[in-house]
């Protein structure tokens, strides 16, 4: 009775068009509306005949009606009470206090007591300390088990998404040959319309369910984790350590442990790039060591998580792929720089889409998906951007007054005059399919840089996003202070001050060799970066200290042996390289 009595309606309004009309609905909605929203949209929709490519709309609006009346409504119950109890000051201080008691007991009901006085211990902490113990060989097998669901999940959605698109196609040739004799130009329009809510409705339920599954996981991931680190707190003084079950799966059977069932084979792996070693010197009278190395192989083979089988089955992760995850937390870290476009037409989109794809593959436990962080990236680019726009306008204005003409001398032009900005232009949702363009709300220029944070990766903790212009950079010759280079000395700047020791940069630019890339022209863009990156050492005191850092210099998978021992004698003649000398 009490409910009942603080139940009103209101008349919610909906327009909708249905074969050409304009149709406007007006119901009556019981506030608050504590039912199913869902089942009240399909009871409108019957009742009233609405369209079901309507349902969506429909339910967003009557979601955000209910919503924003229930509150209205709360707030004029709750004025209501004050204005009745401020009456009465003993009755308004029995209800605060029934008021608090209730909620003393609810609280206590679902809520845990901490016992103890220990320090709060973060889940970095834990993880960094069970990563090194020996439940490593199982907290790996977890993960590989969970990158096995959420890939068979992601190959799900995409068959779904392709068996919708040949659909598509079949009912969009058969309505065009019928063209002019079952079907005219509005019935393709509608089905046209129809096609595109479908696509979009699928978009919508393929990035829902990997969002539903990586939280899951994710959940699950972290529950595990804490209860192994409070076993091992337990157990410290024993020798035998007890290893808690792994958490339930969601999807498919594929469990791997000690002995497993019949589990079929991986993918054999690609054969090992090559690579060239060296230590070189920097310095003249305080000299500091590093190493660099010159690899081919494919960028995405760094991203790409790697596992095989032993004999008995149990997993057996790929060697960087342990070493990344050990110095996870810690203050040497793995990045890599990546060539993307800012236009979107070139080859580094197939890059950029590519790389989602991978990161897609397997939950990210640690940080953010990578299209939360695009999302979060583009907000930080708007600002930068912005800024940018500000700066150039000051610049501009005060050569003028000046009386000084942009004769090209790179006032208001040059990209050190402006912020770099840490974000790229993604739609809302990040899909894969325009993740690579640039060219949209926010214009990035080339030489800017944003970075994204994986611990899913197979070889990297940090990804440099580089935005440049592929077309320019092949068909122009490079200068030390091209925009693009001045990213790269930013990237490296970036490295030098944040712990990462080990740094994978793209040799000549560019991730995949072309027709117009001779072997002269891929000689001089290699000696160029070469010469650039040993300048920005140089110039950075940072480098100069007691640790020394990894520098891999990757080139394209499809280059030629010879090419690549032509890069190898390069690197001696541009940096002072140790040698090993026998006395005798």
């Amino acid at each position: 009775e009490d409910a009942a009595r603080h139940l009103r309606t209101e008349d919610f309004e909906f327009e909708y068009k249905s074969k050409g009309s304009l149709y406007r609905l007006s119901v009556p909605v019981e506030i608050p509306y504590e039912k199913d929203r869902r089942e009240l949209v399909q009871r409108l929709m019957t009742l009233h005949s609405i369209p079901p490519y309507e349902e969506e709309s429909l339910y967003d609006k009557i979601s955000r009606f209910i919503a924003d009346a229930s509150l209205r409504e709360w707030d004029r119950q709750a004025d209501e009470w004050l204005s009745n109890s401020s009456k009465d000051e003993a009755e308004m201080n029995k209800a605060t206090g029934a008021w608090a008691q209730r909620f003393g007991d609810h609280h206590s009901e679902y809520s845990t007591i901490e016992e103890g006085n220990e320090a709060e211990v973060t889940f970095s902490d834990v993880y960094h300390k069970l990563i090194h113990s020996p439940a490593l060989e199982t907290l790996f097998q977890l993960e590989h088990t969970y990158s096995m669901v959420m890939e068979e999940l992601c190959e799900s959605l995409q068959s779904a998404k392709k068996a919708m698109k040949n659909r598509h196609q079949t009912e969009l040739k058969e309505a065009m040959q019928g063209l002019e004799v079952t079907t005219d130009d509005q019935d393709i329009n509608v089905m046209m319309r129809r096609h595109t809510q479908e696509r979009e409705s699928c978009d919508q339920r393929c990035a829902d369910e990997l969002k539903q599954l990586q939280n899951t996981q994710r959940m699950e991931y972290r529950e595990w984790v804490c209860k192994v680190h409070e076993d091992l707190m337990k157990k410290a003084n024993e020798r035998s350590m007890f290893i808690p079950d792994r958490p339930p799966l969601q999807r498919g059977d594929s469990y791997v442990g000690a002995d497993p069932p019949t589990d079929p084979p991986l993918t054999p792996s690609k054969p090992p790039p090559l690579e060239e070693s060296f230590t070189i010197c920097l310095g003249a009278q305080m000299k500091w060591t590093h190493n660099m190395r010159v690899i081919r192989g494919d960028l995405m083979d760094l991203f790409r998580l790697r596992a095989g089988h032993s004999p008995r089955g149990v997993v057996t992760p790929d060697p960087h792929r342990m070493e990344v995850a050990m110095s996870l937390y810690s203050s040497k870290l793995v990045g890599v720089v990546m060539m993307v476009d800012e236009t979107g037409t070139s080859s580094y989109m197939t890059q950029s889409e590519e790389f989602v794809k991978v990161c897609l593959q397997s939950t990210d436990f640690h940080f953010p998906d990578v299209t939360t962080q695009l999302d979060d990236i583009q907000s930080q680019a708007a600002i930068a951007v912005c800024q940018r726009r500000t700066q150039k306008a000051s610049v501009t204005s005060s050569t003028s007054s000046l009386g000084l003409a942009d004769s090209g001398d790179g006032l208001g032009t040059s990209n050190s005059m402006s912020p770099v900005p840490t974000g790229r232009s993604v739609s809302n949702g990040s899909s894969p399919s325009n993740v690579g363009n640039h060219g949209g709300t926010l214009p990035l220029q080339s030489g800017d840089i944003y970075m994204t944070r994986h611990s899913n990766l197979s070889s990297s903790h940090v990804v440099f996003h580089l935005v440049s212009d592929e077309k320019s950079l092949i068909s122009g010759s490079l200068q030390s202070r091209h925009p693009v280079l001045m990213g790269l000395k930013n990237c490296l700047r970036v490295a030098a001050k944040h712990g990462i020791y080990n740094i994978t940069i793209p040799l000549l630019l560019v991730h995949t060799m072309l027709p117009e890339m001779t072997i002269s022209w891929c000689t001089k863009r290699a000696e160029l970066v070469l010469k650039c990156v040993k300048g920005f050492m140089l110039e950075n005191s940072l480098w100069a200290d007691s640790e020394s850092r990894t520098f891999q210099f990757l080139v394209p998978s499809d280059i030629s042996r010879e090419l690549f021992d032509e890069f190898c004698d390069l690197l001696p003649k541009i940096f002072r390289v140790a040698t090993v000398r026998t006395l005798s």
